[in-house]
């Protein structure tokens, strides 16, 4: 049913779209990981939040990490003003990530590995958690612009109101 919902999504009609996103937002839920992952994929390609929230979530999941970690910097990457800024501030913060990968038969030794040993290994998120910084720094930056542009603002406000209450009192 996911392919019908990814068809909607490409859909002019706005109240289409919006059904699509609830029923992929709804799917994030469900008890299959399969579904959830294919939900979150298909958010990510729209640049919804809630594929970065589930990606958070589940980055630290030995099954999945890899796949949160590039659904996070494919976020990064092109939707970076959708991302939240508590967001980008937990993968600015986000250690490497294990993954879970098949383990060879034999070590190198030739001695047979036991089948409850896990093999890991580390998904480098250096990358992306640089990205989120720069976003965060540029952030931060673009919000001290703004408040001078304020702060300004009303000083040339409170000017035009002295001027204009001294013209009124002559």
């Amino acid at each position: 049913m996911l392919w019908w919902w990814k068809l909607q999504l490409d859909s002019p009609d706005g109240a289409t779209r919006q059904q699509a996103i609830d029923e992929l937002a709804g799917s994030l839920e469900h008890r299959s990981y399969d579904r959830q992952r294919n939900a979150a994929n298909l958010l990510a390609t729209i640049g919804h939040p809630l594929a970065v929230r589930w990606s958070l979530k589940y980055v630290g999941h030995k099954e999945c990490a890899e796949l949160c970690a590039r659904l996070l910097e494919g976020m990064v990457d092109q939707f970076t003003h959708v991302v939240e800024t508590e967001s980008l501030r937990e993968i600015a913060a986000l250690s490497d990530p294990l993954q879970k990968i098949t383990a060879p038969q034999l070590s190198p030794g030739e001695k047979r590995i036991p089948s409850t040993w896990e093999t890991l290994r580390a998904i480098d998120c250096s990358n992306l958690r640089q990205k989120a910084e720069a976003e965060l720094k540029r952030r931060d930056e673009a919000e001290a612009q703004w408040q001078k542009a304020d702060e300004e603002l009303k000083q040339t406000r409170q000017a035009s109101l002295v001027l204009i209450k001294g013209r009124k009192s002559a």
